[in-house]
C-alpha cells in the first residue's frame, strides 16, 4: 500500500508550475537587485568623474589664483561628495606658459543585492587631467603703403595697426609675443643693420638697401643671406623725389624686426605714409623670412646691434616647435603693379645728373630734362607678381604658418580680392573690408590669434 502511494505521489505533477514560478521570481528579484547596485555604482562613478573633470579644468585656467587642490576639492564637495573620504588626490605642474592638473579618486560602495551573490562592495574610480599652454607667438604684420593708400586710407591704416599692436602685445602677452612690421610699396626697405647680414650683397650705392629677387626665390620661406644678391636701383622721377620718395622706400618706412616693444612699433606705424607702386609679393617674402628658423643668425646679428632684445635669441623657432605659433597678417588695397628698373645706359657712373654731381656720385635720379618712362624697362609684370605671391603664400602654408589677409576697399572678385583670398590659410581667414571697417578686421584677427594660442 505504501509503495503504491509513493508511486502515485511521484507521478503527481500538480503544483510544478508554481515551484518553477517561485524559482524564476527569485532569480528576477536578484537580477533586478543587481541592476540597482550597478546603476548606483555608475551614478556614483559619473558624479565623481564629472566633479573631477570640472575641477581640473577650472584649476588649469591661467586666471586661476587658488591652489589647484583647493579648486578640485571644491568641485567634488559641490557634487555632494567628500574628497578626503573618497581619497581624491591632486597633482599639478604650473609654469609661466603652461598649467597641467590631474586628479584621481578611488573608493568603494556597499552593495544591497549583489551581496547575495557574494559581492559585498563595488569599486568606484575616477581620473581626470587637463593641460593648457600659452604658445609663443611670432607674427609678421605686412602692410601696403603704396600711392593708392593716400589720404584717409593710410591714416586709417595707422590707427588700425596701432590698435592691433595694443591687442596683441599686452601686459599678459608681452613675454611670449613678438611682431615684425613690414611696410611695402614697389619694394621693401630692410634697413642698414638687417642688410649687413647679407654677406654677398652687390652694393651700387648707399642711398637705400632694397634687394632684387628672382622668381625662384619665392618658392622658399627663407632668404639665404649667404647667397649673392643684387641691390635695387635707387631712382625716382622728380615729382616723387620732391617728396623724398624713390622706388626703394625711404628709411621712415623700413622693416621693424622681431620686437615686443609696443611703443617701438607705434613709433614706426605713425611714420607710415603713402608712396610708390605695389609689390605685395615682395612684402610677403620679407615677412615670411622673418619667421623662418634659418634666420636665427640674422636675428642674433640684430641683437648685437641692439635692434632686438636678447630674450629672443632663440627666434625664429623651428617650424615643428609645439610651443610656438607663427602668423602672417597681410593687407593690401590693390593689385600687383608692373615693376621697372632703369635701362642699363641710364644707370652708370658716367651719366650723372649735372644738378649735383658731388652729392649723387652713386645716385641716378630722373631729374634730367625731359623725364620719360622711356628711361625704364619692365622687370616684372602684374601677373608674374601674382604668381610670385601665391608661390610664397603656398611655401608659408606648407610650413604651418597661419596667414590672415585683408583686402582693403577692393571689389569682390577683383584681382586683389582673389589674390588675398587665395593666399589666406582658409577663406575664413580672408577679410574684405571697407575703409571704416579696417580696425574691426584687425581686432577680429587679434581675437582669433589669442584664442588659437591656447592649446588644451
Amino acid at each position: 500500500m505504501k509503495i503504491k502511494l509513493f508511486k502515485k505521489f511521484r507521478k503527481d505533477e500538480d503544483g510544478g508550475i508554481l515551484v518553477f514560478s517561485l524559482i524564476m521570481f527569485l532569480v528576477m528579484v536578484l537580477g533586478s537587485g543587481m541592476a540597482v547596485d550597478f546603476v548606483r555604482h555608475e551614478t556614483e562613478r559619473e558624479t565623481l568623474q564629472d566633479a573631477l573633470d570640472r575641477g581640473v579644468l577650472a584649476a588649469t585656467a591661467f586666471e586661476q589664483l587658488l591652489d589647484p587642490e583647493d579648486v578640485v576639492f571644491s568641485y567634488v564637495e559641490a557634487a555632494g561628495l567628500d574628497p578626503v573620504a573618497l581619497g581624491v588626490t591632486v597633482n599639478s605642474d604650473i609654469s609661466l606658459n603652461s598649467r597641467r592638473v590631474s586628479a584621481t579618486g578611488d573608493y568603494e560602495i556597499n552593495t544591497f543585492f549583489l551581496k547575495l551573490a557574494g559581492i559585498t562592495e563595488l569599486p568606484v574610480a575616477g581620473t581626470s587631467e587637463a593641460f593648457i599652454a600659452i604658445t609663443d607667438i611670432e607674427l609678421s604684420l605686412i602692410v601696403d603703403i603704396s600711392g593708392s593708400m593716400a589720404g584717409t586710407k593710410v591714416a586709417n591704416l595707422r590707427d588700425a595697426a596701432n590698435e592691433f599692436v595694443d591687442l596683441m602685445i599686452t601686459e599678459d602677452t608681452v613675454d611670449y609675443t613678438t611682431m615684425s612690421l613690414v611696410p611695402f610699396t614697389g619694394q621693401v626697405a630692410p634697413g642698414d643693420h638687417l642688410i649687413a647680414s647679407f654677406s654677398d650683397y652687390d652694393r651700387w650705392h648707399n642711398y637705400s638697401n632694397c634687394v632684387r629677387f628672382n622668381a625662384a626665390d619665392y618658392n622658399d620661406t627663407a632668404i639665404d643671406v649667404t647667397a649673392h644678391w643684387n641691390q635695387t636701383q635707387h631712382w625716382g622721377p622728380s615729382w616723387l623725389r620732391n617728396k623724398g620718395t624713390d622706388w626703394c622706400p625711404n628709411e621712415d618706412s623700413q622693416i621693424v624686426p622681431v620686437t615686443n616693444d609696443a611703443e617701438k612699433l607705434h613709433d614706426a606705424i605713425d611714420l607710415l605714409d603713402d608712396q610708390g607702386m605695389t609689390a605685395t609679393y615682395i612684402g610677403m617674402k620679407w615677412g615670411v623670412s622673418l619667421l623662418d628658423p634659418d634666420w636665427n643668425g640674422v636675428i642674433n646679428d640684430l641683437i648685437a646691434y641692439g635692434d632686438i632684445d636678447s630674450a629672443f635669441s632663440d627666434r625664429p623657432a623651428e617650424y615643428d616647435d609645439d610651443e610656438t605659433r607663427k602668423y602672417i597678417v597681410l593687407m593690401t588695397d590693390g593689385a600687383n603693379t608692373d615693376q621697372y628698373r632703369l635701362k642699363p645706359n641710364k644707370y652708370n657712373f658716367n651719366n650723372l645728373p649735372n644738378w649735383n654731381v658731388a652729392a649723387n656720385a652713386l645716385y641716378w635720379n630722373a631729374h634730367n630734362t625731359p623725364w620719360s618712362f622711356s628711361h625704364l624697362e619692365r622687370e616684372v609684370n602684374g601677373p608674374q607678381g601674382d604668381t610670385r605671391l601665391q608661390a610664397i603664400c603656398d611655401a608659408a602654408k606648407d610650413e604651418g604658418i597661419t596667414i590672415f589677409t585683408i583686402g582693403y576697399d577692393v571689389s569682390v572678385n577683383s584681382n586683389p580680392y582673389n589674390q588675398m583670398r587665395a593666399c589666406a590659410t582658409s577663406p575664413a581667414f580672408f577679410f574684405n573690408v571697407e575703409t571704416a571697417d579696417l580696425a574691426d578686421a584687425f581686432a577680429t584677427i587679434a581675437s582669433v590669434i589669442q584664442k588659437l594660442r591656447l592649446t588644451i
